[in-house]
């Protein structure tokens, strides 16, 4: 009998040092992926299609680096997200075409809204357009914008329209806000689409203003 046991006994006490023994030194252990420093402002976001009507379960996806990202889930189209500049940033929509970006500037926005575009809807080709406000809600009028090397101004509601011809196919199209913030200084604020779409991109959005745009003054009785 014993000569049964000790041989059972020996393989037990074998397997239960290699289990509590530590792992080897030379093992490479991966990092995990550095995480997104959150600097930017909450932004209030709504994302709507074209009838101005709130689309449901939005999902965005934000992509940091090619092992980190976020993604944001929207099941009334609206919320909050701190937007930064850096990453790329996807819309999607059961029904809707993507729609994809980037954003620098982003300090001095405090909300914006996207308007979708249907699969199903007839296409018009690429084109831009949108309104600018201020953070208190008026129509934000000569407020610069730029594209593709074209540049207007917004006009008495705000509004800004363009449709700009390509020579070649650009991987990213800036559209870049101008405005002045005092007397003196200007401020900056791109959002920059991602592989330029075939369907028009609408946008509005809502910017930190300090001194131009005062409060309406009450007419005198």
């Amino acid at each position: 009998m014993s000569r049964l046991i000790t041989p059972l006994f020996c393989l037990f006490f074998i397997m239960a040092c290699q289990q509590d023994s530590p792992e080897s030194g030379d093992e490479t252990i991966s990092d995990a992926p550095p995480k997104l420093e959150r600097t930017g402002p909450d932004v209030v976001f709504q994302v709507l299609n074209a009838e101005g009507n709130l689309i449901q379960n939005v999902k965005v996806f934000e992509t940091a680096s090619l092992s980190s990202g976020t993604v944001y889930q929207f099941s009334r189209g609206e919320g909050q997200i701190n937007f930064e500049a850096g990453p790329q940033y996807k819309l999607r929509a059961p029904g809707y075409r993507d729609v994809s970006f980037k954003l620098e500037g982003v300090d001095r926005m405090t909300r914006i809204l996207f308007y979708m575009w249907a699969e199903d809807a007839p296409s018009e080709g690429f084109s831009v357009s949108g309104q600018i406000k201020a953070d208190n809600f008026r129509a934000f009028k000569d407020v610069t914008v730029v594209c593709n090397g074209e540049s207007i101004a917004t006009d008495d509601q705000g509004s800004f329209f363009f449709a700009p011809q390509f020579d070649e196919q650009p991987s990213e199209l800036p559209v870049t806000f101008q405005w002045p913030v005092t007397k003196m200084g200007m401020s900056e604020m791109k959002v920059i689409l991602l592989e330029k779409p075939d369907f028009p991109v609408r946008l509005s959005a809502f910017l930190q203003t300090n001194t131009v745009l005062p409060p309406k003054q009450k007419s005198l009785q």
